[in-house]
C-alpha cells in the first residue's frame, strides 16, 4: 500500500512539474500587455533609447531600455510596455524614445504625444481615432 502512495505522489509531481513549464508562464504574461515594435527602415543602423517611469506596488519604478537596429527589411525588435491590453486610458508617465544614428547623434525623439501621432497598428485596417486603445504599436523609423 505504502508503495503505491509513493507511487501516486511522484507521478502527480512529475504531472505538476512539466505542466508549469516557465516559458508557457512568461507567454501568458507577456499576452496581458501592449508591445512596441520599433522597425528600422532607413539606410544605416539606429539605436533606439526607450525611457519611462511607471508605478507598481507603490513605488516609481523607472526602466531605459536600448534596441540596437541593423539595417534592412526585416531589422524589428520589441519592447514590452507596462500596460495591460484593454487599457486605454493609462500610459507610462515621463515616456521618451530617443533615436540615435552609429556615431551617437540624435536623429529623431518622441515623447508620448509624438509617440502616438507616429505609431501605426500592426493590422493596416485598423485605425482607432483613440489609439491608446491599440494592444501593439508599431514606429517605423525612416531617417
Amino acid at each position: 500500500m505504502a508503495g503505491i502512495i509513493v507511487l501516486f505522489v511522484a507521478i502527480a509531481t512529475i504531472l505538476f512539474l512539466t505542466s508549469t513549464d516557465p516559458r508557457e508562464r512568461n507567454a501568458e504574461e507577456a499576452a496581458r500587455y501592449k508591445w512596441l515594435d520599433v522597425k528600422n527602415r532607413s539606410q544605416s543602423s539606429r539605436s533606439i533609447i526607450i525611457s519611462y517611469a511607471y508605478k507598481k506596488e507603490n513605488k516609481i519604478k523607472k526602466v531605459s531600455d536600448t534596441l540596437n537596429l541593423t539595417t534592412g527589411p526585416y531589422h524589428s525588435s520589441q519592447h514590452m510596455l507596462p500596460v495591460e491590453v484593454g487599457d486605454s486610458t493609462y500610459f507610462p508617465n515621463d515616456f521618451k524614445i530617443q533615436v540615435k544614428d552609429s556615431l551617437n547623434k540624435l536623429v529623431a525623439a518622441y515623447d508620448k504625444e509624438e509617440f502616438l501621432k507616429k505609431v501605426k497598428s500592426d493590422d493596416s485596417t485598423y485605425r482607432p481615432k483613440n489609439k491608446m486603445t491599440m494592444n501593439f504599436y508599431v514606429l517605423e523609423i525612416n531617417r
